[in-house]
């Protein structure tokens, strides 16, 4: 085997340790971003429930206005209207905290996800950079 060759063959196996590295890097990135995923779940789902418990009593309470007025109940109405009101409040505030929390979810998750990309980018020309020293070794066609 010519020196050429040997030379070839370790740049080679150089970039191929360089590629192995880069993609035991987007390893790490894409399961800490779906342990990280995985984690959250249970806290997002909370949130929807917790924001679907609001809307359900905010709905009751428009509905118990609604039959007050129709029975025209002076008090009953003002009881109602009461717990509407209520129900506003405690829907608006529970709106405010899971969208807040959600944007912060979303925020992080969007975070990994440009880590993954950029790692991924990182991999693929490491790759890529094996595939053109292969092609630099091939002999010229005749």
């Amino acid at each position: 085997m010519s020196q050429h060759r040997r030379g070839d063959r370790a740049d080679i196996e150089a970039l191929r340790a360089a590629y192995q590295v880069e993609q035991g890097k987007l390893n790490e990135v894409i399961v800490i971003t779906e342990a990280e995923t995985a984690a959250t779940s249970p806290r997002r789902e909370e949130l929807v429930a917790m924001q679907q418990a609001a809307h359900r009593r905010l709905s009751a309470a428009r509905g118990q206005l609604t039959k007050a007025q129709k029975n025209g109940h002076v008090e009953k109405i003002a009881a109602a209207r009461a717990r509407l009101d209520a129900a506003n409040a405690e829907f608006d505030s529970v709106a405010d905290t899971v969208i807040a929390e959600m944007q912060g979810h979303i925020r992080a998750r969007l975070d990994n996800i440009h880590l993954m990309g950029e790692q991924m980018s990182r991999a693929w020309d490491a790759g890529s950079a094996i595939t053109e020293a292969f092609a630099r070794r091939r002999p010229p066609a005749s």
